[in-house]
């Protein structure tokens, strides 16, 4: 691996590629076989899936061409449905066809929404850590600054509304977004609805920003989590809103579709909608025919909509044995993580007692995004001594040193414990401070 070939790659994808080399090191050489729980996917339901869309598919000469308004439309209107129905949404407050638009992924979303609200050099808040990918989703073409806040409060990392109104009032200009991920990524959380309630109302009532929610993960949810998610649908601060508060979800991490490219803006703002059309947002970043054809036939109109709803359920029920053995190992071998977390696909490490122990590690170009060198030592030292990658919180904007994101969900269980273990077993090996 080279810094040519890693140049621009995304942190994720430079995981991928690295066990890739790793692993054909080892069958020479010997050696652990690496394990990649830096890159949030889901296989919980790939057996299903893998069942079902391994059926015929009656394809067409049209499913060959440009996907048409019709299919579009058919589309929208059975994901309006899907959703209106998984957030609970019932009389005037379901959504219809055209509160929807699809696109290539919740990425190309997120930066359609920039392109719809804002003009370079605009601001976008949003709370830190935080996915890597909204960078390019806001900076690189929109040219929108991004600008990461840190939490206040005695909670590490608990987004609060003094936060929101701290960060706000430092910006000059005023910000133009405020961006939160419910459930958050990387901390695996809901965010409090008493919480939200009070960042949306005084957002409405003090500022003229608009509130992008990022609910990717909003189906990854355990059995009685202990903080209910709530989308920004389901706010008392959204009536009398809508204009100004937009949802942005896909089929990636929910159902395991990360390759399909399946995201969708939902607003009520028909300017909004209106800008994404004429800038043909959904010709430049398109739901393309295939994955277009799959999701409707083999997901949302199967068994008449009967096999999603059944699948949803398979899929909580998978999650949250996942979790349940995951966090019990994590506890079983020491390894310490933020108590919150039991929603999305990741448990946030907190690997920080091992900052000054890890030995040196020479690394270049594996993270350029971690700035503390201590944390480059502790990931490099997990890689090489355990054989695992995870996720360094300095890739995610952490404000503190010594943080993990790891993603349970990416492998089968029998391997995630595989890798607990050898982490355990690894930092059993340093001196904690």
């Amino acid at each position: 691996m080279n810094a040519t070939d890693l140049l621009f790659l995304d942190p994720e994808e430079r995981a991928k590629l690295y066990v890739e080399e790793q692993t054909k090191r080892r069958l020479l050489a010997g050696g652990l076989s690496p394990i990649n729980l830096s890159t949030a996917e889901n296989v919980l339901i790939f057996d299903q899936l893998k069942q079902l869309f391994e059926q015929p598919l009656d394809f067409t000469e049209a499913d060959a061409g440009y996907v048409s308004k019709t299919r579009r439309d058919k589309l929208h209107e059975l994901i309006a449905n899907f959703l209106s129905d998984s957030y609970g949404l019932s009389g005037g407050m379901r959504l219809v066809r055209d509160n929807v638009v699809g696109l290539s992924g919740v990425s190309a979303a997120l930066e359609s929404l920039a392109f719809s609200l804002c003009s370079p050099g605009d601001t976008v808040l949003t709370p830190a850590p935080c996915w890597q990918g909204f960078d390019w989703c806001f900076r690189y073409r929109p040219k929108v600054k991004l600008v990461k806040f840190p939490p206040k409060s005695d909670r590490p990392f608990e987004l609060t509304p003094d936060a929101v109104i701290d960060a706000y009032n430092k910006e000059d200009p005023k910000p133009r977004v405020l961006l939160l991920t419910n459930p958050d990524n990387p901390l695996g959380v809901n965010h409090k609805k008493e919480t939200l309630e009070k960042i949306y109302e005084w957002v409405m009532r003090e500022t003229e920003m608009h509130i992008i929610s990022d609910e990717i993960y909003f189906n990854s949810q355990v059995a009685q989590p202990r903080v209910k998610f709530t989308s920004a649908f389901g706010l008392r601060a959204y009536r009398g809103s809508e204009d100004r508060i937009h949802v942005v979800w896909g089929f990636s991490k929910d159902f395991g579709l990360s390759g399909f490219r399946a995201g969708f803006v939902i607003t009520r703002a028909d300017n909004v909608i209106k800008s994404l059309m004429e800038r043909r947002m959904y010709f430049f970043s398109p739901f393309t025919s295939l994955p277009n054809m799959m999701v409707i036939d083999k997901l949302l109109e199967h068994d008449q909509g009967r096999y999603i709803r059944q699948l949803t359920a398979e899929y909580k029920s998978a999650l949250t044995r996942q979790f349940s053995v995951t966090r019990g190992e994590m506890e079983r071998r020491k390894i310490k993580f933020y108590d919150q977390s039991e929603a999305a696909q990741f448990l946030w490490l907190d690997l920080s007692e091992y900052l000054d122990s890890a030995p040196d590690c020479p690394d270049p170009i594996m993270y350029s995004e971690i700035t503390d060198e201590r944390e480059r030592k502790l990931d490099c030292y997990i890689r090489k001594e355990a054989g695992v990658v995870l996720l360094p919180g300095q890739v995610l904007s952490s404000p503190v040193p010594g943080w993990f994101r790891l993603c349970l969900t990416c492998k089968n269980l029998d391997v995630i414990t595989e890798a607990v273990n050898r982490i355990a077993d690894a930092l059993g090996k340093l001196a904690p401070n």
